[in-house]
């Protein structure tokens, strides 16, 4: 056999992709993509649902110390409640008409038991902050359908509970109970939202 009819036979053989096979690899690649996105942003919405947790557990015992060594929760004076961490005028949960504000006073009161008051992970707009509502406000127990005293922690879950779904406290992650403001006596903005009453 000669050379050149061996370059020729290798020639035949060294075939490139064809343009359905390379689309093929195209879409399978950008479907296991895609999966891989939703996992990793579930997975992040879980870890901010964690973190909210934390924060709301170790803002509920520098209110309780706060109260131990007070004699009593910390006053707001707002129907609204109050962000926690924010100062005076600064507003936080700016949306769709809904605005609270923060309070100085708050932020001091609670500097020797927290000296860094935690901001929402993940939240802009409704929910940026975590609230605090003093033992004066009352809150509306979706699910139980009363209204609930406080004192109060609120904050809003990764995946906002709508108006269309139906109510479970597990939407709170098992930490507190789904409330709504605005309504059936409530204090606290219009919507739906978690509140941790602290015991």
């Amino acid at each position: 056999m000669s050379c050149s009819e061996n370059i020729s036979k290798s020639k035949k053989f060294k075939k490139g992709f064809t343009l359905i096979e390379l689309l093929v690899v195209v879409a399978i690649i950008s479907i296991l993509s895609a999966i891989v996105v939703v996992a990793l942003g579930d997975a992040k919405g879980k870890a901010r649902d964690a973190r909210r947790l934390s924060d709301v557990r170790e803002i509920s015992k520098a209110l309780t110390l706060y109260a131990d060594t007070n004699g009593g929760f910390p006053s707001v004076s707002s129907v609204t409640g109050k962000c926690l961490g924010v100062d005076n005028g600064i507003k936080c949960w700016d949306e769709g008409g809904i605005v609270v504000y923060g309070s100085t006073d708050l932020k001091t009161a609670l500097q020797p038991f927290l000296p860094t008051i935690p901001a929402d992970p993940g939240k802009t707009g409704k929910g940026d902050k975590y609230l605090y509502s003093d033992a004066t406000s009352i809150v509306y127990n979706y699910k139980s359908a009363i209204n609930v005293a406080g004192p109060f922690v609120v904050w809003v879950p990764e995946k906002e509970i709508t108006v269309d779904e139906p109510v479970q406290d597990s939407q709170c992650k098992g930490m507190g109970f789904v409330a709504r403001g605005g309504a059936g006596g409530s204090e606290l903005p219009s919507g739906r939202f978690c509140a941790y009453k602290i015991e």
